[in-house]
């Protein structure tokens, strides 16, 4: 069985996933227009590359965006708040896929998970070299999980300039890439703030990369880790941060 990896606080709909419902084909769309596509049942399913630019959207209703193989998810310059969302692999696979947050504000009530190539499950379903980027960005949400490639190979999620926060509660950070089956991850984190009540954890799989500078890492505990053969590094981070 194929799964979407569960958040703290996260809604049954969010735990248990089935895409269906309405599909976003245009290439280009604002944030208003993205929300009222979210709302009207939950769903978005991203056709080739979606680029949302610009604008101010609300969010009224848990989301589930679903992205295959090959393609991409663009957020630039938009305010999104409301309640929550996950980007998931869709049907059948999430390889090559790509997520960037860029210039962006996104405030959610709940969850917010961005996990292409993240479902696991299956190792049938092929999900290697799937991107997250997060770039001169703020997102805030009960709890934030950005994960790629979970049991595949060459995951990345690179976090740079951006403020990453749960302002309340204890919810996670997870930022990882390829940490079960997979290899070769990429899990980077540079001039970027990290702030929870809850646990934060940085890591990549086997013979993968872990990159943490110049950051402040805030939470009841901070977990940096690479698997077997990876390298782990280290510097300019307020508190001293060790993997």
């Amino acid at each position: 069985m194929r799964f979407v990896k569960a958040l703290v606080g996260a809604t049954t709909m969010l735990g248990a996933l089935v895409i269906g419902g309405g599909t976003t084909n245009a290439a280009h769309t604002d944030a208003a227009a993205f929300a009222a596509d979210c709302n009207a049942d939950g769903t978005v399913v991203v056709n080739g590359v979606l680029r949302v630019v610009g604008g101010t959207g609300v969010l009224t209703t848990a989301c589930i965006i679903s992205i295959d193989a090959g393609e991409k998810l663009v957020f630039r310059g938009v305010d999104l708040t409301g309640t929550g969302f996950v980007v998931t692999t869709g049907n059948p696979s999430g390889a090559n896929t790509t997520v960037k947050v860029i210039d962006s504000l996104i405030n959610m009530s709940g969850p917010l998970q961005l996990s292409p190539g993240a479902v696991a499950g299956d190792a049938g379903v092929p999900d290697s070299d799937a991107t997250v980027v997060v770039r001169r960005s703020t997102l805030s949400a009960s709890s934030i999980d950005l994960s790629t490639s979970l049991d595949w190979e060459r995951g990345r999620v690179v976090v740079a300039d951006s403020h990453l926060v749960v302002p309340s509660g204890t919810g996670n950070v997870w930022i990882s890439a390829s940490i079960l089956g997979g290899a070769d991850g990429i899990a980077k984190v540079v001039n970027s703030t990290i702030s929870t009540a809850g646990d934060v954890y940085i890591q990549s799989g086997d013979t993968g990369k872990t990159v943490v500078r110049g950051s402040a890492v805030s939470g009841a505990s901070v977990t940096l880790s690479t698997g077997a053969g990876g390298v782990c590094k280290t510097s300019g981070n307020t508190p001293v941060l060790t993997c």
